[in-house]
């Protein structure tokens, strides 16, 4: 059975994508598969899928301890700059700083 993308997609084809996506297949090699959009695909992954991407390699070495005994100048200076002017999301690991 040919699905378009104007087609809605049945419980069936949901359960197939969940399958496909979960044995390692890529969202466009379903879609193409199925015939049946990338959009489509990616939202019932998005619903139906644990999926994280994997964390990318840090371009320089952070010392992560860094701040966890604070014993001297240097360190109470940059975490009264972090505070007063950065910006930290644990939730996405970023810290964004502005002037």
């Amino acid at each position: 059975m040919i699905v378009r993308s104007d087609v809605t997609i049945t419980q069936l084809y949901k359960n197939e994508i969940i399958s496909l996506f979960n044995s390692g297949m890529k969202r466009q090699e379903i879609a193409d598969k199925l015939n049946v959009s990338y959009t489509h695909v990616q939202r019932i992954v998005a619903k139906n899928c644990s999926y994280k991407k994997p964390q990318r390699q840090r371009k320089i070495k952070i010392d992560d301890s860094f701040f966890d005994n604070i014993n001297n100048e240097e360190k109470a200076y940059w975490l009264g700059f972090f505070s007063a002017d950065g910006y930290n999301s644990e939730d996405s690991g970023k810290l964004e700083l502005s002037l």
